[in-house]
């Protein structure tokens, strides 16, 4: 009986300890994990230095009742287009993004528009190669549901 108590309090401990960084520290700080001194450096740029963190996004959704909701996001620029991944237990963003069509994106000060697509088969496993989630990582997010990955176009 005693082992048994020892378990609930262990998965109930591990399950709050999700809850606060999900929804605490992801879901309402919104850090970024880019260091400031590689914004505005090229891709190559970064790996070359390859101590500036994850590059980030600010993504700006408009709803149908005009107001905006706005995410930190971790990006990936790779065949010449711009991707984010839905890979936490919250991923309203993904929906709102996808229901918009459009969204606007704060890369190293500079706005810009861009059309939002659904990436599936070749081009998902190559993106979800390049940003990788390790055991460490799963274990962090609570074992997260299948991700979900989205392309930004940029629009003229």
């Amino acid at each position: 009986m005693r082992a048994i108590k020892w378990i609930i309090g262990l998965v109930g401990g591990y399950a709050v300890f999700v809850l606060v960084f999900e929804g605490v520290y992801l879901g309402l700080m919104q850090p970024s994990f880019e260091k400031a001194e590689c914004q505005g450096l090229t891709q190559a740029q970064r790996r070359a230095r390859g101590d500036c963190g994850i590059p980030m996004i600010q993504l700006s959704i408009e709803s149908p009742d005009q107001t905006r909701q706005t995410t930190m996001l971790a990006r990936v620029e790779m065949d010449d287009g711009v991707y984010v991944s839905a890979h936490h237990w919250t991923r309203g963003w993904y929906h709102a993004a996808l229901a918009a069509g459009e969204v606007d994106g704060e890369v190293d000060g500079q706005l810009r528009r861009y059309a939002v697509q659904p990436v599936v088969g070749d081009e998902f496993q190559r993106v979800a190669d390049r940003m990788p989630l390790t055991l460490p990582v799963r274990v962090l997010m609570g074992f997260p549901p299948e991700r979900q990955i989205l392309r930004l176009d940029e629009l003229p």
